[in-house]
């Protein structure tokens, strides 16, 4: 039986502008990202990390780095993973929300994941995304089938894999609550079933909640 806790990034500087923040740009954290962070660390400061896991975007890691540094257990080793990189947005990356194309094809990116054309992107679809997620977590409980493991990833990644996860079907991956910045969701893998623990948990964030 695997515990594994997810973290969302702190805010980034392209989250407080509103832009596309996928999986080919990157951003410094704010300072209220890097605060942000590190409470999230003292919430999970008494948990025994056997293992933690990374994207290999800067934002992702520099949260993880101040997660780990208010930990009141031996650090785990941290090992980067290239699947757990953002959604791939392509030339939508790095526009702001306000100048995408309104049209069905963005209305299926917020609302329809399993209609959504990466064609006129050029970046990845949602199935592409839910199928190197799957496998990435998979492989991690494969390599810690015991113990406690952090991963730290990013908004969409999080909320289409953790659904996928607990059997939520691609084209309502979006549906319900999303993950905030510095939020921590837990899921228990147990003999390949995964069940959710507490989802989007951000009670210990001191201010603005709502990254």
């Amino acid at each position: 039986m695997t515990d594994l806790y997810f973290v969302r990034h702190g805010e980034t500087e392209n989250n407080l502008k509103q832009l596309m923040n996928g999986g080919s740009v990157d951003s410094p954290l704010t300072d209220k990202g890097r605060q942000g962070a590190i409470e999230a660390g003292r919430f999970l400061t008494n948990v025994s990390f056997t293992h933690a896991y990374v994207s290999p975007q800067a934002r992702a890691q520099t949260t993880a780095a101040l997660i780990l540094a208010q930990q009141s257990h031996p650090q785990p080793n941290l090992t980067t993973i290239e699947a757990l990189r953002e959604f791939d947005m392509g030339s939508w990356d790095g526009l702001p929300f306000t100048q995408l194309p309104q049209h069905q094809n963005y209305q299926n990116y917020l609302h329809r994941p399993d209609l959504f054309d990466p064609t006129e992107t050029g970046g990845e679809s949602y199935q592409a995304l839910a199928t190197r997620g799957l496998a990435a977590i998979q492989d991690i409980v494969a390599a810690n089938p015991a113990g406690r493991v952090l991963i730290v990833s990013h908004g969409v990644f999080l909320r289409v894999v953790l659904n996928r996860l607990l059997g939520v079907p691609l084209a309502e991956v979006r549906s319900g609550r999303p993950i905030d910045n510095c939020a921590v969701t837990a899921l228990r893998a147990d003999n390949g079933h995964f069940e959710s623990i507490y989802w989007n948990r951000t009670d210990f964030l001191t201010v603005n909640k709502q990254f």
